[in-house]
C-alpha cells in the first residue's frame, strides 16, 4: 500500500465494548484454514511458515476451550512443517487459555451428531498428526471448564456437567509443537484488537492470515483499520481468509457485493485483490496482486 487511503483518516471506532466480543468456536474451526494452507500457501513456501490468526475463539456450545490454533498446529506438525504463529485476540480469557492449556476437550455428542456434522474423522486426524491416542473421560479434570449455563443448570435440569461426563468428553494433549513454540518464542500471543491503531505487527511478513468471524463484530471504521493492518502485514506471496457473515448488530457488511463498504477501489488502495471462496460464511481470499 503506497499511502494511507483518505477514508482511513477518520477511522477510529473499534469493537463497541469488551462484553460485545463473541468467541464461538468448534472443532470444525480450522478446516477452512487447513484447506487454504494446503492449496495456496504450502506449495509455494520458502522457509518457515509465518501465520497470523485474528480471533481464536474459546466457547463451544458447552465447554470453554480454544481449538482452532491447535487444529492448524497439529496439521503442520503432521506434515513436518516449521512454523511461527501470531495470535491476536481482544479477549484476555482467550490469551490466557492459549498460554496455559495442556489438554483440549470436546464433548462427545459433537462427534456423529449427524452425518454432515461428523467431526470424528477430523479428531482422528488430529490424534494421528500429533502422535497420540487420546481418551474419552467420564470424570472432571483440570482444564475442563463447562459454560456457566451448564454448571448452573439454567435451561434444563438434566443438562449438567455430569450428563456430559456420563456420555464422555474427548480429551487430547495440545500439540507439542505449539507448546515448544510458546517456550521458544515462535508462538506469540497478543491481547489486542486487530483494529487498534497502536497494534504493531511486522510489515510484509506473514504468509497466511485468518480473520474468521471477527470483522462482523466491528463498526465500519473498525473494519477499515483491521483491513489495513492485515494488508500491511501480509507478504507479497501471502494470502488471507476473511469471513463476511451478516451481523446480528446494526453494523454494515464488509464487502461491497454484500452491501458493505469494501469494493474494487478500496481493495486497490489496500494493495489487495479478493475472490469469494465460500458461500455459507461469505468467505473471501485476499492476496497482493502479482
Amino acid at each position: 500500500m503506497a499511502e494511507t487511503p483518505v477514508w482511513l483518516e477518520e477511522a477510529e471506532s473499534l469493537y463497541q465494548t469488551q462484553e460485545y466480543v463473541v468467541n464461538v468456536t468448534s472443532f470444525a474451526r480450522g478446516n477452512v484454514e487447513i484447506e487454504v494452507l494446503d492449496r495456496e500457501v504450502i506449495p509455494n513456501l520458502d522457509g518457515r511458515l509465518k501465520i497470523l490468526l485474528v480471533g481464536a475463539g474459546i466457547g463451544q456450545d458447552d465447554i470453554l476451550c480454544c481449538l482452532m490454533p491447535y487444529r492448524i498446529a497439529a496439521h503442520l506438525e503432521g506434515k513436518g512443517i516449521d512454523y511461527e504463529m501470531t495470535i491476536v485476540d481482544l479477549n484476555p480469557k482467550v490469551i490466557e487459555d492459549l498460554r496455559t492449556r495442556e489438554e483440549l476437550f470436546v464433548a462427545g455428542w459433537h462427534f456423529g451428531l449427524t452425518e454432515e456434522d461428523n467431526l470424528l474423522e477430523e479428531w482422528n486426524k488430529y490424534l494421528a498428526d500429533t502422535g497420540q491416542t487420546g481418551e474419552i473421560i467420564h470424570e472432571r479434570r483440570e482444564g475442563l471448564v463447562f459454560l456457566d449455563y451448564i454448571e448452573e443448570r439454567v435451561y434444563e435440569p438434566h443438562i449438567t456437567p455430569e450428563s456430559y461426563l456420563e456420555e464422555g468428553v474427548f480429551c487430547a494433549r495440545v500439540p507439542a509443537s505449539f507448546t515448544r513454540g510458546l517456550e521458544e518464542g515462535r508462538v506469540t500471543l497478543i491481547h489486542s484488537d486487530i483494529a487498534d491503531p497502536g497494534l504493531e505487527l511486522p510489515e510484509d511478513y506473514f504468509d497466511f492470515t485468518s480473520c474468521y468471524e471477527v470483522l462482523y463484530q466491528c463498526s465500519q471504521s473498525g473494519q477499515m483499520l483491521a483491513m489495513m493492518a492485515m494488508a500491511l502485514s501480509l507478504n507479497e506471496r501471502g494470502v488471507a481468509v476473511v469471513s463476511d457473515r451478516k451481523s446480528f448488530s446494526a453494523f454494515e457488511r464488509l464487502m461491497q457485493q454484500n452491501g458493505g463498504w469494501c469494493g474494487e477501489v478500496e481493495l486497490v488502495q489496500l494493495g489487495l485483490s479478493a475472490n469469494q471462496i465460500g458461500e455459507r460464511d461469505s468467505l473471501f481470499l485476499l492476496r497482493k496482486p502479482s
